[in-house]
């Protein structure tokens, strides 16, 4: 089987994947109107193909989402080291993802060092690429989306990393 391992891969998926979608339009329901302007999973579900999005509904409270991703690139920086790249994503938070079946991981277990190069290589263009900027991180995500560059669920990630 070629890629990185699957253990590796909800390591990383559930570290990155956010629980929230926010929608660029407000969806009324055709029976009550209710509008509602995100979707909601109990487990991340979605890596996000935007950095953040206003939620505007009336019928919900006015708020920002910003993609769990998102803190790779904190302050003024769209650009990050490979080794900054490597200690963020093994600092956000795991949460086992809606997807694949169970494998015992513990909140802790980190990612392998080579499964983390290999999410590199897909996102920063190779193994020599010495930054990864925002924009790349977006145009790769948007190139793996199923549903028109607005998310990437665990299979097109799986699909996309066995691949790398």
């Amino acid at each position: 089987e070629a890629g990185v391992d699957t253990e590796d891969l909800i390591k990383m998926f559930g570290r990155i994947g956010d629980k929230e979608y926010v929608l660029q339009q407000v969806e009324k329901t055709v029976a009550s109107g209710y509008g509602f302007a995100s979707y909601t999973s109990a487990r991340p579900k979605w890596i996000l193909c935007y950095e953040e999005r206003q939620i505007k509904s009336e019928d919900c409270p006015e708020r920002t989402q910003r993609a769990k991703w998102s803190t790779f690139f904190e302050g003024d920086s769209s650009v990050i080291s490979k080794n900054e790249f490597r200690e963020k994503l093994n600092g956000l938070r795991f949460a086992f993802p809606l997807g694949p079946g169970f494998v015992d991981i513990r909140p802790n277990d980190l990612p392998s060092d080579a499964a983390i190069d290999a999410l590199w290589c897909a996102l920063a263009g190779g193994p020599d690429s010495s930054e990864l900027s925002k924009d790349e991180f977006l145009e790769t995500m948007k190139g793996w989306s199923a549903d028109g560059g607005e998310t990437v669920q665990w299979e097109q990630f799986e699909q996309a990393m066995k691949a790398a």
